[in-house]
């Protein structure tokens, strides 16, 4: 897609189909194409191109986040149409998507996912998502040292990742053994 906002961030000629990586997590009929960027080989973020924002998508990305979640090697999910991008946080513990999630509460908690969000008319947002979101920034890991990721850098709580919250579970269960003898 030409003259997109994804353009600017430099991903698109380096992002290679998930199996290319021997990544085979996402139902390509259920979830369409999803690229990932890799740096040296490694998986750093996925890429995920659609229409619109509309419910329906929006579940998808919902159950896209909670399998990138699970896989505990990217912290980022982008999804972009033309006009717009949102990059959710893959480190953060998912939602229940239930089958009766309103379209209300569904936004809502995608919101709390979001780190960044970025129209092309936003000027300010296409500035920060330019300098922090890049390829090149992704690379470089600016995320972790730049003053203009303080505010992203706050919303990436690596304590939520998976690895960590499977360990607080068997802490718990463990505890909950010891109590009852």
């Amino acid at each position: 897609m030409n003259n997109s906002i994804i353009d600017n961030l430099d991903f698109e000629s380096f992002a290679i189909d998930c199996e290319s990586l021997d990544i085979q997590l996402f139902d390509a009929k259920k979830h369409g194409i999803i690229k990932v960027y890799a740096n040296e080989n490694q998986p750093a973020l996925f890429l995920k191109e659609v229409e619109k924002f509309d419910f329906e998508t929006s579940k998808q990305i919902a159950e896209i986040q909670h399998i990138c979640w699970n896989f505990q090697k990217v912290l980022f999910l982008y999804v972009y149409t033309k006009t717009e991008i949102r990059i959710y946080n893959c480190s953060s513990k998912p939602f229940y998507l239930g089958e009766n999630i309103t379209e209300l509460n569904l936004k809502k908690e995608l919101k709390k996912l979001e780190i960044h969000t970025c129209l092309e008319t936003d000027k300010e947002k296409l500035n920060i998502l330019n300098i922090v979101f890049s390829r090149l920034a992704v690379d470089t890991g600016f995320i972790w040292s730049s003053e203009e990721a303080v505010v992203i850098r706050e919303k990436i709580n690596l304590q939520k990742r998976v690895d960590k919250y499977l360990i607080q579970s068997l802490e718990k269960a463990a505890k909950e053994l010891e109590n009852e003898g």
